[in-house]
């Protein structure tokens, strides 16, 4: 049985990216689309604000438009990329979402020990007493190496 995936057209503002079809070899130009990957993706991510397909159906969909390729970086690496307009996605400005299975937008998962990570949970928060990086320490040192060769 084959896995579900979503209908990508190409987009107006990728329009001259697409390449001919004796181009089309699956690995380094899509299939059906004859878009780059970087191309490809920023379709599929713009068109799964519609279909709102889970990260699995995504990943079926590129593996499908891209049957040479053998590997792929995960959906969320590109939804970060898409969403940060890196590396010539999204230029629009949209901002991509993980979908659950039943189409509704995907909630973080709570941590297993029930504790928040990042500075909330005191990692770096204000007034933490963590040691000083060795770059800052660097800087210390240097301006304090100019303070004394100043006083002399």
């Amino acid at each position: 049985m084959a896995k579900a995936t979503i209908s990508v057209t190409v987009l107006p503002e990728l329009r001259n990216n697409v390449l001919a079809d004796d181009k089309r070899d699956g690995d380094k130009a899509g299939k059906r689309t004859g878009l780059r990957l970087v191309h490809f993706v920023t379709a599929m991510l713009a068109a799964n604000e519609k279909a709102k397909a889970s990260d699995e159906v995504l990943a079926a969909t590129l593996a499908a438009e891209f049957p040479k390729r053998s590997h792929f970086q995960a959906i969320p690496t590109w939804r970060a990329y898409f969403n940060g307009q890196k590396h010539g996605l999204n230029a629009n400005g949209r901002k991509s979402v993980r979908y659950g299975d039943d189409g509704q937008p995907a909630r973080r998962a709570a941590p297993a020990n029930g504790k928040a990570k990042g500075k909330a949970a005191g990692k770096g928060a204000k007034g933490s007493k963590g040691k000083a990086s060795s770059k800052a320490k660097g800087k210390a040192n240097k301006a304090a190496q100019v303070t004394e060769a100043a006083a002399e």
